[in-house]
C-alpha cells in the first residue's frame, strides 16, 4: 500500500491542490484583476478547469496507473482516468466559482456617470438616475431546443443608456415560439414580442432598483456589445449594469466550503479507488509508451499533414475562445470576423474566405465532432494520402464544398472543416471502390466507417437546422475526383517503375 500511496495517491493530491491554486492566480490576475485575459466567465470557471484536469491527468497521472493490476477483460483503467479527471477538476471549478463570485466590491455613486470611476467594484446604490429610453439599442440573439428543433427561443437584449454617459443599462427578455411554424408566422408573433418588450421597457422603473451589478465577460454581454454595433454607437469599452429589486446579499460564501469538502471527497475516493486494486508484479510494469492521440497530434516527419490540420482547427477554436467570443457557440457576426464563408463577402480578396471558412467552427460541440470525422478519414487514408497529398485533398475539397454551398445558399454563413472531411471519405470510398492495393487490405474497413460517417452526416444534416449539406456534397464529390487522381497518378508510377 506504501508504494500506492507513494506513486499513484500523492502525486494525485498535488495536482489537485497544484490545478486548483494555479487556475485561481491565472483567474484573479489575468481575468479578473487585471482584464489581460479577455476570458469568457463560463470558460474561466468551467471549462478551462476541465481543460487543465484532462492534459494534468493524461501527462501526469495516467502514466502511473501501469503499476496497478486492472483486470485486462474491463476497461477499468479508462474507468479510473475519467474518475481522475472529474476528481481534479471539481475543487478547481468551485474554487473558480467563488472568486467569481466575490470579486468586486459595492459602492455608493451620486449618479450612473462615476460608476466608471470604480473599475474594481462590481455591485453600485446610485443617487441619481436618469435613463434615456429614446431609440434604445436592442439586439435579438435566437436560437432552437428541444428533442426535435421544435421550439424557436427568442432573447431580445436592450441597452438603455444613463443620461450622458457612457454606462448602459442591460433589459433581457425571452420568449419561445413553435419553430413547425410558417416563416410567416414566426414573423407575426415576434412583431408581438418586439412590442411588448418595447411595452415593457417604457414601464420600467429605475426607483423601483434596489442595486445595479456591473455585467462581466460573457454572453450577455457579447449581445449588448451587438446591440450598440447594430445601431452604430461606440462600442469601444463600454460599462454594462443589470439592475435588482432585491435586497443585496454577499454571494459565493458558500463555494470554498464546497471546494473544501469536494478536495477531501475526491481524495478519499481516490484513496478508496486504488486500494482496491493490487500491484503489478514488478516485471509485468511496462509504461505505455508513447503515440496514439499525441501522434496524431504533434507533427513529425513521417506524418505531418495530419497533426498540421487538427492543430490549425483547434489553435482558431483557441484564439477564439480567449479573445472572449465564448466557448459553447459563437455569434454568426464573430463567424464572419474569423474568415467565415458568406456569399456577399466572397468576391476579390474576401474569395479566400471558402479556404479559412474550413478552418473556422460555431463552438466546441461543432469542432469535437468535425476533428473526430478529421482524425478518422486522415487515418483511414494515411497509406495512400500521408502527407501533401492529405493537404491536397483537404484544402480542394474544402474549397469544393464551400463553392458548392455559396453557390446554392449565398445568404448563409457557412464556417467548418466537415466539407473537407466529406471530401477525405468521398477519397476513401473511391479508392475502395476502384480496389487500390494499399487500402485492400481494409477495405471492408473503409467502406464501413466512410458509409457510416457519410450516410449519418447526410441524414442529420438534412434534419437539423443550420447545417448545409450542400457544402457536404460539394466536399464530397471533389473528394471522390481527388481518389481516382490519387488512383490513376499511383497506378502510372507502378508501371513506369515496373
Amino acid at each position: 500500500m506504501g508504494e500506492k500511496i507513494r506513486v499513484v495517491v500523492l502525486p494525485m493530491i498535488a495536482v489537485m491542490l497544484g490545478a486548483a491554486a494555479l487556475l485561481a492566480l491565472l483567474n484573479w490576475v489575468l481575468v479578473l484583476h487585471t482584464g489581460w485575459l479577455p476570458l469568457d466567465e463560463d470558460v474561466a470557471a468551467l471549462w478551462l478547469p476541465l481543460a487543465v484536469a484532462l492534459a494534468a491527468v493524461g501527462f501526469l497521472i495516467a502514466p502511473r496507473l501501469h503499476i496497478l493490476a486492472f483486470n485486462p477483460k474491463k476497461n477499468i483503467g479508462g474507468l479510473y482516468v475519467v474518475a481522475a479527471i472529474i476528481f481534479v477538476a471539481g475543487p478547481a471549478i468551485l474554487v473558480q466559482e467563488y472568486l467569481q463570485a466575490t470579486t468586486g466590491e459595492m459602492v455608493t455613486v451620486a449618479d450612473a456617470a462615476a460608476i466608471g470611476q470604480h473599475p474594481n467594484a462590481r455591485f453600485f446604490t446610485v443617487g441619481s438616475v436618469c435613463l434615456n429610453k429614446h431609440k434604445v439599442p436592442w439586439h435579438p440573439r435566437v436560437s432552437v431546443s428541444g428533442d426535435n428543433d421544435e421550439n424557436l427561443d427568442v432573447d431580445l437584449y436592450y441597452a438603455i443608456p444613463f443620461c450622458g454617459t457612457r454606462v448602459w443599462l442591460g433589459l433581457q427578455w425571452q420568449r419561445t415560439f413553435d419553430n413547425r411554424l410558417s416563416d410567416k408566422e414566426k414573423d407575426a408573433l415576434f412583431r408581438v414580442f418586439l412590442k411588448d418588450a418595447d411595452k415593457d421597457l417604457r414601464a420600467f422603473d429605475p426607483h423601483a432598483v434596489r442595486y445595479y451589478e456591473r455585467v462581466g465577460r460573457n454572453s450577455q454581454r457579447r449581445a449588448l456589445t451587438k446591440a450598440l454595433t447594430d445601431f452604430k454607437h461606440d462600442a469601444t469599452a463600454p460599462i454594462f449594469v443589470v439592475a435588482h429589486k432585491e435586497p443585496f446579499a454577499v454571494q459565493g460564501e458558500g463555494w470554498l466550503g464546497g471546494a473544501l469538502i469536494a478536495f477531501v471527497t475526491a481524495a478519499a475516493l481516490w484513496l478508496l479507488m486504488v486500494s482496491v486494486v493490487p500491484l503489478k508484479p514488478v516485471a509485468e510494469r511496462v509504461p505505455t509508451p508513447p503515440g496514439g492521440l499525441t501522434a496524431m497530434l504533434v507533427p513529425h516527419r513521417d506524418a505531418f499533414a495530419l497533426p498540421l490540420l487538427v492543430d490549425m482547427n483547434l489553435l482558431v477554436y483557441a484564439a477564439m475562445v480567449f479573445s472572449g467570443l465564448g466557448f459553447l457557440n459563437f455569434e454568426v457576426d464573430d463567424l464572419i470576423d474569423w474568415g467565415a464563408s458568406f456569399g456577399k463577402l466572397d468576391h476579390g480578396f474576401g474569395l479566400v474566405r471558402l479556404i479559412t471558412a474550413t478552418f473556422v467552427h460555431g463552438g466546441i460541440f461543432h469542432i469535437l465532432g468535425n476533428m473526430y470525422g478529421l482524425l478518422i478519414g486522415g487515418a483511414l487514408l494515411s497509406p495512400v494520402a500521408r502527407n501533401t497529398r492529405l493537404l491536397f485533398i483537404y484544402l480542394v475539397s474544402g474549397l469544393g464544398g464551400s463553392v458548392l454551398s455559396v453557390t446554392m445558399h449565398p445568404d448563409i454563413v457557412v464556417v467548418g472543416a466537415s466539407g473537407a472531411i466529406f471530401g477525405l471519405f468521398g477519397a476513401l470510398i473511391a479508392l475502395a471502390g476502384l480496389r487500390d492495393p494499399k487500402i485492400l487490405a481494409f477495405r471492408r474497413a473503409v467502406l464501413v466507417n466512410a458509409g457510416i460517417f457519410v450516410v449519418f452526416n447526410a441524414i442529420y444534416g438534412a434534419t437539423t437546422p443550420g447545417v448545409d449539406n450542400f457544402a457536404h456534397i460539394g466536399g464530397f464529390l471533389t473528394g471522390l475526383v481527388c481518389g481516382g487522381m490519387i488512383y490513376v497518378i499511383d497506378r502510372r508510377e507502378a508501371r513506369v517503375t515496373a
